[in-house]
Formats: C-alpha cells, sequence, structure tokens
C-alpha cells in the first residue's frame, strides 16, 4: 500500500474536551460517530498503512477501535486547549518509531472535517512522493476585501468600488487533508518551504464541524454531494457483515 518513497501513517487527533460542542468526535452524523469519517477515508486508502487515533478519552478511544483503528492515549500535557495538534502527532510517531513501526509520511485527517474523497488523498499522497515536496495541504482560494484600523478608521487593502473577483487570490488553509514528511513532524512542523497546495470540492472544507450549524449543515449536504453513498461503499468493503 505505500507509496515508492516510503510507508505512509494517519494520525487522526482527537481530543475529549472540546468546549464548542461536547462529545463532539463521537456525535452521530448520518448514523456514524464523526470521527467514523475520517477513519473510514483512512482505511480504504490504497496508500496509507496504519491508522491511529490519538485521544485523552478512552470513549473516543473505544469508538475508535470498532471502526478498525488503532489507538493511542495520548499524555495530558498534549491534550490541552492550548497544545498544538502538532505535539500529539509527534508523540504517535515516537511511540510507534520506539516498537521498531516506522513511517516516511504522515497524514493528519482531523476528524471535525468529516468528508473527503478518498481518491484525491491518495493522489495527493502520490503527488507528494513524486515531487519531492516537505508536505501538501488542501486550501480554498479567496478573493477577500480586507483591511486594517488605523487610528479608528478603517484602511482597507484595495481600493474602494473594485470587484472581488479582480483582487489577487488568497489561499486559505482549510483543514480538510495534511501530508507531512516524517522529518517536518520531528522538526515540529506541520509544513514547510516546499509545500504542495491541493484543492478538494467546497463542500468538503464547508463542513468544518465546531458548532451546532456546522452540523447541521454537514448533515444536508451528506446525501445530495453523494457522501452517504461513498462511506456506505467504503462501511461494507470493510465491515461486510454489518447491516446498514
Amino acid at each position: 500500500m505505500s507509496v515508492a518513497s516510503g510507508r505512509v501513517l494517519a494520525v487522526i487527533p482527537a481530543r475529549g474536551g472540546s468546549k464548542r460542542m461536547p462529545a463532539k468526535n463521537i456525535r452521530l452524523l448520518g448514523g456514524r460517530p464523526l470521527i467514523a469519517y475520517s477513519i473510514l477515508t483512512a482505511r480504504v486508502s490504497q496508500c496509507i498503512d496504519k491508522v491511529v487515533v490519538t485521544s485523552d478519552s478512552q470513549e473516543i478511544m473505544a469508538v475508535a477501535r470498532a471502526w478498525g483503528a488503532e489507538a493511542l492515549e495520548r499524555p495530558p500535557q498534549l491534550a490541552s486547549d492550548t497544545a498544538p495538534t502538532i505535539g500529539a502527532v509527534q508523540h504517535v510517531l515516537e511511540v510507534l518509531e520506539a516498537q521498531g513501526d516506522c513511517f516516511a509520511w504522515v497524514v493528519i485527517l482531523q476528524p471535525n472535517v468529516p468528508f473527503r474523497w478518498v481518491e484525491l488523498c491518495d493522489q495527493a499522497i502520490r503527488d507528494c512522493a513524486a515531487h519531492g515536496a516537505d508536505a501538501a495541504l488542501t486550501v480554498d482560494e479567496v478573493y477577500l476585501k480586507v483591511g486594517q484600523i488605523v487610528d479608528g478608521y478603517f484602511v482597507p487593502n484595495y481600493l474602494p468600488g473594485q470587484r472581488k473577483q479582480d483582487l489577487t487570490p488568497k489561499y486559505r488553509e482549510n483543514g480538510v487533508f495534511y501530508l507531512t514528511s516524517t522529518p517536518m513532524v520531528r522538526k515540529g512542523c506541520l509544513f514547510g518551504d516546499k509545500t504542495l497546495i491541493l484543492r478538494f470540492p467546497n463542500e468538503q472544507s464547508l463542513c468544518n464541524i465546531d458548532y451546532e450549524f456546522d452540523f447541521k449543515l454537514a448533515g444536508a449536504v451528506f446525501e445530495p454531494f453523494g457522501y452517504k453513498r461513498r462511506f456506505d461503499e467504503h462501511e461494507r468493503t470493510l465491515f461486510p457483515d454489518r447491516s446498514l
């Protein structure tokens, strides 16, 4: 399953202490725990060799195992509200490497972004390896009219009246998919100077679940955009004895 340049690890970071939506990572969406979508994507991938959920919650870890992922308990200092994700990813790598399980690449799948086409994930992994990049991440192309407040007044970065489509586009990191080389992870970096940008369908980044509205939005696009059919297929492939 590995790409030519080495084995690929998927890490799914899932803290138990969500303040905005308690128990968000295991809340049911379309009949499945939210975290199950990231696990299913990683497990049906043709390029990912191992799937690990890192969490401080025994309940989340139990759900992760039920959906076929390995689960690793995260130390409390790496599970606080201010702890960066990269620290948890480094911890997973260190534990696995101590067991003799080594990887060249790490995919990070945030469980609050449940919908990803697995073919796009696999192509991103192959492209990153083929182009000699350090990392890859998904972005949205945006045309924003922004500015600063100077002495209490708004100072725009554009000409007043200018059309948005005539602005120079910016690229917003959207959290759908990250791929990072193991040396970058060891340095504490999600990405660096040689980072490929990836563009997945817009509804995948819109379904970034932090609030109740986001959850309802994900439920609204789940069937019309083909995600129900796709994830039902994934589940049937991985769990043929389950009835949907």
